[in-house]
């Protein structure tokens, strides 16, 4: 949580490129360990990013969009 809050949160550009980095360095330990754990076969995680892609993105327009909305 602490990397994600970097990553919204209003600071500095490092401090966003970092709290970003960190939760990606954190979702690609989890698709690790689920392979390496075989938990998961390859293509059960190459899905789960797909679906996470296909979330995350309508999600950031939303988000700009309202945000937009709201300063102009």
């Amino acid at each position: 949580m602490v990397f994600a809050s970097r990553a919204a949160a209003g600071g500095t550009r490092r401090q966003r490129w970092l709290g970003s980095a960190g939760c990606a360095a954190i979702v690609l330990a989890v698709a690790f360990s689920r392979l390496y754990l075989e938990a998961h076969w390859v293509s059960d995680v190459a899905g789960g990013f797909a679906l996470g892609i296909a979330y995350l993105l309508p999600a950031i327009c939303l988000v700009e969009t309202v945000a937009g909305r709201r300063a102009g």
